[in-house]
Order: structure tokens, then C-alpha cells, then sequence
């Protein structure tokens, strides 16, 4: 059994998860889906709009005094007694950031809303690595334990997977202000995927700002049917999940409604302003089965694709 096979061992947090390795293993096929070419640091197997020396040529050129004779084409020179050169397009890895939220918020639903955003991460970041990028993990949240580095290949998606089962919902997360962060932090324009129930009033400047950045952005937006449409009715203490603060509230139809009315125009607003920046929103349903949010959702959306 080769190291990439191993069992995953047991977290020692309370949050421990196991991964299906073999469900996650078929989305190996997929790529993540960028309309932007980007200007890789290392070689890669994402075309750049560079020309280079990979194996899939481009077009001929005629030779000029000083370049590299290794590229010459012999067979046409035999034929037109000419020197020509072989063009390639340069192929060059790409950055993806995964930003995953671990707030107190998303403690939520059976399986939890941070179960299926787990789950996610593991599918796309092994999507990511088996395709030759360079993948980097956000966390978001004020309890939310320090990423691993220098994730590159197959070998580093072990300890994607270990950073992953020792997420637990806890803490505070001011989505806007974590958003424009990663923002300013982030220095060359890649693929970035946010996963959380972007409940967060700060949310839609946050991902607006994020976008501006020229990032490929995909924002998977994980909510429940009962937060949705929640069943509440009567007189009930409300618990903030992230700071704990309490809240009575009378829970009448007309309420009800009106919550639904603010839900959907909160994520009418995300929809439009991440359009507007070429980017897009998706809706997850946590109870949908792993394979039909990557299999079907996400490639319908198209932030995966089949790799050619």
C-alpha cells in the first residue's frame, strides 16, 4: 500500500472524521473550472496564455540567430530547406485557495452544514492536487487551527485531510472583514473557492472585494432546509451560535415570512453583485449526497470540469 493509500488515522479532537478515500478518488478526473488563463510560478498542467515548452505544440516559427537549436524541426527543414522552430504552449500550475468556514455558525443540520463543507474541501482539494496546482487553505473563524503549507501533489492531500477532521464549528467569523483580509493578502490571481452559509451581513462586500482581486471566485453557499424555511412558532429564547448572546422572540407567521423575504434578498444580492464581478454563487443542499453536489451541481455550475 503506497503512503497516498494509507488509512486516515483518528483526529484527536472530539470533531474526529473519516474520509471515503475511494468516493473521493473518483473526482480525480476533474478540473477546477477557470475562464481566466493565469501566469503560474512552477510547471503545471494548466495552459497559460504564454508560449513555452511543454508537449503540446502551438505553430512554427522561423529560426533567428541564437535560439535554442533543441527545438528546431528537422522534418520540416528536409522539406522546405528552411529553419523553423516548434512552438509550444506553456503549461504552468495555478494557486487554488480553499476557504473553508469553521465558525460557530455552521454547527448546524444532520449532517452539519460543516460536514458537508468538510467533505467539499476534501473532493476539491484532491481535484486540485491530483491536477498538478498549488493548493492553499483559509480558515475562517476566531477558533479555527493554523493550515498546512506547501501543499503540492497527490502526497501533500494527507495532511489536507488530517487540517480537515480537526475543523470544529466555534468561534466568531466577521465574513466581510476575513473576506477583504484574504484580499489584500493574496498577491497573484488564482482559483478561489469559499465555502460557508455566507449568513454574514459583510458577506456580499466581502466576496465583492475578493473578486476585484482578478481570481477565478466560486462561492459555494451551504444552507439547510430548516434555515431556509424555518418551522418556528410561539415564544422561544434564539441563541447567536457564534457568540452565544440570547434573544426572545416571538415567532408569528408574518415573522416567519418576513425572514424567509430578508433570506431571499440577501442571497439575490450575493448572486448579483458575484455576477456582476464575473464570479458565481451556488446553493448547496447539505443533505444532497457528495457525489451529486460534485458530480452534478458543481460541473452543471461549472466550477469543476473534466480535465482534457
Amino acid at each position: 500500500m503506497s503512503s497516498d493509500e494509507r488509512p486516515v488515522t483518528e483526529s484527536p479532537t472530539p470533531a474526529t472524521r473519516r474520509f471515503d478515500r475511494a468516493l473521493l478518488q473518483r473526482f480525480e478526473g476533474l478540473a477546477l473550472h477557470a475562464t481566466r488563463r493565469f501566469r503560474g510560478g512552477r510547471a503545471g498542467e494548466r495552459r497559460t496564455r504564454d508560449r513555452g515548452a511543454s508537449t503540446e505544440f502551438l505553430d512554427h516559427r522561423a529560426y533567428v540567430r541564437g535560439d535554442d537549436l533543441r527545438h528546431l524541426d528537422w522534418n520540416l527543414f528536409a522539406r522546405h530547406d528552411r529553419l523553423y522552430l516548434k512552438r509550444h504552449h506553456d503549461t504552468q500550475d495555478v494557486v487554488v485557495h480553499l476557504v473553508v468556514d469553521a465558525s460557530g455558525s455552521m454547527d448546524f443540520g444532520e449532517p452539519t452544514k460543516l460536514d458537508r463543507v468538510v467533505d467539499l474541501a476534501a473532493a476539491l482539494s484532491l481535484i486540485a492536487l491530483a491536477r498538478g496546482d498549488r493548493l492553499v487553505l483559509h480558515g475562517l473563524g476566531s477558533a479555527c487551527p493554523v493550515p498546512p503549507r506547501d501543499l503540492r501533489g497527490r502526497r501533500s492531500w494527507s495532511r489536507v485531510l488530517d487540517w480537515l477532521a480537526s475543523l470544529e464549528a466555534s468561534g466568531e467569523a466577521d465574513l466581510g472583514a476575513e473576506l477583504r483580509g484574504l484580499g489584500n493578502r493574496l498577491r497573484r490571481p488564482g482559483i478561489v473557492v469559499v465555502l460557508s452559509d455566507l449568513l454574514h451581513p459583510g458577506s456580499t462586500d466581502g466576496l465583492s472585494y475578493l473578486a476585484a482581486g482578478r481570481h477565478e471566485l466560486h462561492a459555494l453557499q451551504v444552507l439547510t432546509e430548516e434555515e431556509q424555511r424555518p418551522d418556528l412558532i410561539g415564544a422561544l429564547e434564539l441563541e447567536d451560535a457564534e457568540t452565544g448572546a440570547l434573544m426572545n422572540v416571538t415567532a408569528t407567521p408574518r415573522l416567519m415570512a418576513l425572514f424567509r423575504q430578508r433570506l431571499e434578498e440577501h442571497r439575490t444580492t450575493l448572486g448579483q453583485a458575484l455576477a456582476r464581478a464575473g464570479s458565481r454563487l451556488v446553493e448547496i443542499d447539505p443533505n444532497d449526497s457528495l457525489e451529486e453536489i460534485v458530480l452534478e451541481k458543481l460541473q452543471a455550475q461549472r466550477v469543476v470540469t473534466r480535465s482534457g
